[in-house]
């Protein structure tokens, strides 16, 4: 783990150091908190975004952790950027505070593909969703599998990586 003068929480220690040299001093101490999403994922995401009182901004590096993290932080006034982003794009979305853009998902999930990801994280059965979601068995099972190819997952089974965010955000 990596801590950078208390604003800095990431598990890479070259981005770390890297973030910590391109942040205007002014902008860091006090104003952001900038965590990665293995961090998080590695040491919990409630008790270090709430241990913070400055504004915490989230590095991530895929559209999974995107979704995850917009339906379970929509208490949070979170910033996501992406891990590949230029480093004009990462000042930008800090200095005019543009939650819009921050982050671009290379495929968009509908609105049905949406209640099904978030079924999905929350533990829902099949059955479960299709009483839930009042859809066919054959629709919820063709969301899933849109699901699993428009964030490019290898399969299904990659999907359990959201169980992981559910819970440590319980």
């Amino acid at each position: 783990m990596i801590s950078l003068d208390r604003f800095i929480y990431c598990k890479d220690q070259f981005f770390a150091s890297g973030l910590a040299e391109v942040i205007p001093n002014g902008l860091a101490q006090g104003t952001f908190t900038f965590f990665d999403n293995d961090y998080l994922l590695e040491y919990g995401a409630k008790d270090s975004l709430h241990a913070t009182s400055a504004q915490p901004i989230i590095f991530i590096d895929n559209d999974l952790d995107y979704y995850a993290l917009q339906i379970l932080t929509k208490d949070y006034d979170l910033l996501l950027i992406s891990k590949k982003c230029r480093l004009s794009e990462i000042l930008t979305s800090l200095l005019l505070y543009e939650k819009q853009g921050a982050y671009k998902v290379r495929l968009s999930l509908s609105q049905s593909e949406l209640q099904v990801l978030e079924c999905l994280m929350r533990g829902a059965t099949i059955d479960q969703m299709v009483v839930k979601l009042q859809r066919n068995e054959k629709t919820i099972y063709a969301h899933r599998n849109a699901i699993v190819k428009k964030l490019e997952l290898k399969n299904r089974n990659a999907l359990h990586r959201l169980k992981t965010w559910v819970d440590i955000f319980k």
